[in-house]
């Protein structure tokens, strides 16, 4: 609402100004009434914003020309109308030339042309509103292209395929810098509760953000999940740190994991790219930790081959349960010392499956561990998923339990349930339950027997159920989302245009014209 003070010395003319509008209905806020200039300028200051201000020329301890300056330093857009006497037309040329929008005659002053005279500032405001935010997006873009062309440069020298030297024309060549690479926590539980294109949109939301508030150096996604961060040390990397996480929560409650390392020249950009990678990488060991700096000493020395396979065959074989879980246990702690960088801490757990259970369970059971193995977010994760796998072997060992549905038959029965369900709340838990398995071993299943990730699956059918409703209905936007399934309209309004390429509301407009 647009804030409005009147002022007037007389009481009446106070009432019949005050009386003649209904002052909600037009959008207005009124903030107060005042007998003269001094009074009114006092109640100015202790608001944020007045936009109209309908002033009396002659009052006494300040005259309405002197309040309308006053005012006008304040708030240099607000727009004033001047109260006047038939003998005031000095005065009005004099306010008018100062910027005043209109005036009004205490003599003969009609409701319906006081209307008027409001309503043309309120179009004025509502003008200006709109030109500024044009501006700003203009800007904004504008930024955001040069940014880009920053960021693809950048991603030129990390990739080998120009010269450090070409970046000099972006960033000061004899400054030190701070690079900081950044992960998004929890990725699994993000892609089952939001949905793959979830990742790629929250991390243009955040960068986007980041220029509009900050704007020095560089920020970009390297991929859905991973963004760089590149700029000339003026604060603490800590403090740096702090700031970007402040600005993601203004987002999104989603945590992320931060890797960096400080180079004294441009021309070690590569090195520093590598480094807060490998610093970030150390979330993998110590997950309850968000920051992590480069040491020189210790990060410098992780080795990056994991044990030969024939070995760990040999240790391994023949199978003995006792033998096994004590070897692993050794395995497990070379693990924790963060001897290895993650990938190998992986791919030698991926090793350790095939060797002991690759013959041994279901096919399904087996490929739904290496899977999980394989995108593990911690060690401490890939050391359940290789424990659990004794328990399921003993399991299905000493089990008369057969199938009671097929494979095909369960992820029907899922499908049935989603087609029915998919505008409520609806997780993979709840599907998984409904059909009698296990999350872990639903998502495979579904994936691998669908193509396709099941939240996506559902998107893709809440997209089609709102495309509908905008083509054949008057709905508002929210209520589309709502009865689509999305219980956020402004989630709902990025992801429709990511996968559509227009917004809900150009989507619509496209499709009453025939498109």
């Amino acid at each position: 609402m647009h804030q409005v003070v009147i002022v007037d010395d007389e009481p009446i003319i106070r009432f019949g100004l005050k009386s003649s509008i209904k002052w909600e209905e037009e959008g207005l806020h009124l903030i107060g009434d005042f007998s003269n200039g001094k009074q009114a300028l006092d109640a100015i200051q202790k608001h944020h914003q007045v936009d109209i201000l309908i002033t009396d020329i002659k009052m006494p301890v300040m005259d309405g020309i002197h309040l309308m300056k006053q005012a006008l330093a304040l708030f240099p857009k607000l727009k004033v109308i001047l109260v006047s006497s038939y003998n005031d037309f000095e005065y009005i040329r004099e306010g008018l030339q100062y910027g005043a929008i209109d005036y009004v005659l205490k003599a003969s002053l009609e409701p319906d042309a006081f209307l008027q005279i409001i309503k043309k500032c309120t179009k004025k405001l509502k003008k200006e509103k709109e030109e500024e935010e044009a501006l700003r997006i203009a800007n904004q873009t504008n930024l955001l292209l040069e940014k880009k062309k920053m960021a693809q440069e950048v991603r030129k020298v990390l990739l080998g395929e120009t010269e450090v030297k070409k970046l000099t024309q972006f960033f000061p060549d004899d400054s030190s810098f701070i690079t900081i690479y950044i992960k998004m926590k929890d990725i699994q539980k993000v892609e089952e509760e939001k949905g793959i294109l979830y990742k790629s949109l929250l991390l243009e939301e955040i960068q986007a953000l980041y220029y509009e508030e900050h704007g020095k150096g560089i920020l970009f996604p390297i991929s859905d999940v991973e963004m760089f961060y590149l700029c000339p040390i003026e604060k603490d990397p800590i403090e740096v740190i702090h700031y970007l996480q402040k600005l993601i929560t203004k987002i999104t409650t989603i945590s992320f994991y931060y890797g960096y390392r400080t180079i004294e020249h441009l021309y070690d950009l590569p090195i520093g790219y590598q480094r807060s990678y490998i610093a970030c990488s150390k979330h993998f060991f110590e997950p309850n930790q968000l920051q992590f700096c480069y040491d020189d000493e210790i990060d410098g020395k992780i080795k990056t081959e994991s044990v030969n396979y024939e070995k760990l065959k040999a240790l391994l074989f023949p199978y003995e349960e006792t033998k096994a879980r004590s070897i692993l246990e050794e395995i497990f702690i070379h693990w924790r010392q963060q001897k290895y960088t993650p990938d190998t801490v992986r791919k030698e757990a991926c090793e350790i499956v095939s060797i002991l259970f690759m013959n041994k369970i279901e096919v399904t059971q087996w490929m739904e561990h290496m899977e999980r193995v394989k995108t593990a977010e911690s060690v401490h994760s890939v050391i359940q998923i290789l424990s659990s796998f004794f328990d399921l072997y003993e399991e299905i060992s000493h089990s008369t339990w057969k199938k009671t549905y097929t494979e095909n038959e369960l992820v029907e029965k899922a499908l049935e349930y989603i087609h029915a369900n998919f505008t409520k709340e609806l997780t993979l838990q709840i599907v998984a339950s409904h059909i009698h398995i296990s999350r872990n071993y639903f998502s495979i299943l579904f994936k691998r027997l669908v193509h396709q990730n099941f939240i996506d699956y559902v998107i893709e059918l809440r997209i089609k159920k709102a495309k509908g409703l905008l083509k054949n209905s008057t709905k508002k936007i929210y209520e589309v989302a709502e009865e689509s399934g999305f219980n956020d309209v402004k989630y709902f309004s990025k992801l429709f245009k990511k996968v559509t390429g227009m917004s809900p509301g150009e989507y619509r407009i496209y499709k009453q014209n025939g498109g």
